[in-house]
């Protein structure tokens, strides 16, 4: 059973360790595109996505033992309504956090950089706002990690993670930064999360279970 548990919960396992490599990543190419600027810069943006993440991962994880009770139980129409309600509540967040970036960045950004660095300021602000669309499709990945996790899928649950985390953000640092510079790093963001949000969607599609008849 203690193996059990290992395996069904190393998507997030694997979750907390991407973290730490990508950050190593993201440093070396904001070093080499844009200096100690940038490295600044995208520390000031993961400030304001630190908050915003957590609210969908909390979300998403706290609303598991609903979802893996009623899988068992056999309440398969409570179990589709749990995640309708987590993905709308996702949505909304991160509609709404993409919207607050992308208009409120100049306002947010001085919170965290002198108003006598302008060019961190000006460097920090046009990084919110392209870092900001990524939010559209970066909750996808998350809900479904977490709902792969709740039915016991932890082979779809861990490639999720291992793609959205590691894998799609890696491949667009290295394809997109020598083309765009330092902008490159925030385009990072929105194409991972997007290829990511698709290959999300392929697992779940092509996922048979209880609820679906499988």
């Amino acid at each position: 059973m203690f193996g059990h548990i290992l395996v069904n919960g190393s998507s997030e396992f694997f979750s907390n360790i991407s973290v730490s490599i990508m950050s190593i990543a993201y440093n070396c190419f904001l070093l080499k595109y844009g200096g100690t600027t940038g490295v600044a810069a995208f520390s000031v943006i993961m400030y304001v996505d630190s908050i915003i993440g957590m609210m969908i991962f909390g979300m998403c994880d706290s609303l598991q033992p609903a979802i893996s009770y009623c899988y068992g139980a056999g309440l398969f129409k409570k179990v589709k309504f749990i995640f309708r309600q987590i993905v709308f509540s996702a949505i909304v967040i991160s509609v709404a956090s993409m919207l607050f970036m992308m208009f409120a960045g100049r306002y947010v950004a001085p919170l965290f950089v002198k108003p006598e660095d302008t060019e961190l300021l000006a460097v920090s602000i046009v990084g919110m706002e392209l870092f900001s669309i990524s939010y559209l499709t970066g909750w996808v990945d998350m809900c479904f990690s977490s709902y792969f996790t709740a039915l016991e899928r932890p082979v779809r649950s861990l490639l999720t993670s291992f793609f959205g985390t590691l894998v799609f953000p890696i491949l667009f640092l290295c394809i997109l930064t020598p083309i765009f510079a330092l902008k490159g790093v925030w385009h990072t963001a929105i194409a991972a999360c997007t290829a990511s949000a698709i290959l999300t969607i392929i697992f779940a599609l092509t996922m048979k279970t209880k609820t679906s008849g499988g």
